[in-house]
C-alpha cells in the first residue's frame, strides 16, 4: 500500500489539493450567500388579532439592518376601479377622539410597527379619495406597499402584500391575505415603480 502511494504521489497530490480547492470554493460560496442574505432587506406586512377590519396590520423588519418607512401606500380595487392614496399619516379614532399618528420613521432589524386596524386604513383611503362606505360592497382587493431606505443602500425598497375583502361566519366584513408571504420589491425591475411612487406622494 504504501509503495502504491509513493509510486503514485504525484497524481495524489493533484487529487487532494483539486478537492481541497473545491471544499474551499463550496465554503466561500456558503459564506457569501450568508452574506447577501444579512444584507438583503426582508420586511413582513402581517395581520393580527383576527381577520376582521378591526384586526391590526403590523409591519415588521426582519433584517439584519434598520428599514426607514419612508411611504405607506394604501390600493383599493373594486369591481370597476382601482382607488391609490398614501396612508403614511392617518387620522385613528380612538374612543371620541381624533388624532393624527405616523407611520413614518425608522425600524431596527427584528422589530415591528403596529400601524392600527385595517380599517382606519381603509378609511383614510376613502376619504382621501371622496368616497363613502358604499364603496366597500364593491370592494375587492386592499394592497398595501411600504416603500423605504434599508441600512446604507442609495436606492429605496419596498415590500407589497394583497388582501381580500370576504365575510365572516357571523356575516361581517372582514380581511384576508391572498399570499402567505409578503412580496420584497428589491429588484432593479421595481426601482421606476418605487421611485414613480416617491415622486407623487413625499
Amino acid at each position: 500500500m504504501l509503495n502504491w502511494i509513493a509510486n503514485h504521489q504525484g497524481p495524489l497530490s493533484v487529487m487532494i489539493n483539486a478537492g481541497m480547492l473545491a471544499i474551499w470554493v463550496l465554503y466561500a460560496q456558503l459564506l457569501l450567500r450568508d452574506y447577501r442574505r444579512k444584507l438583503r432587506p426582508k420586511i413582513l406586512i402581517n395581520q393580527s388579532l383576527g381577520t376582521a377590519l378591526q384586526s391590526h396590520c403590523l409591519i415588521c423588519n426582519m433584517s439584519e439592518q434598520s428599514f426607514y418607512i419612508s411611504l405607506v401606500i394604501a390600493e383599493l380595487t373594486t369591481e370597476d376601479t382601482t382607488y391609490h392614496c398614501s396612508v403614511t399619516d392617518l387620522e385613528v379614532q380612538e374612543a371620541n377622539t381624533t388624532k393624527n399618528v405616523t407611520i413614518q420613521g425608522p425600524l431596527k432589524g427584528a422589530d415591528y410597527r403596529d400601524i392600527g386596524a385595517f380599517n382606519n386604513i381603509v378609511q383614510g383611503t376613502l376619504k382621501e379619495n371622496s368616497l363613502d362606505e358604499t364603496v366597500l360592497q364593491q370592494a375587492r382587493q386592499l394592497t398595501l406597499y411600504i416603500i423605504g431606505i434599508y441600512g446604507s443602500e442609495n436606492q429605496a425598497v419596498g415590500a407589497r402584500r394583497k388582501f381580500c375583502f370576504g365575510t365572516d361566519e357571523q356575516g361581517n366584513s372582514c380581511l384576508n391575505p391572498v399570499h402567505i408571504d409578503t412580496d420584497n420589491l428589491t429588484g432593479r425591475r421595481h426601482q421606476k415603480e418605487i421611485r414613480h411612487w416617491l415622486e407623487d406622494y413625499l
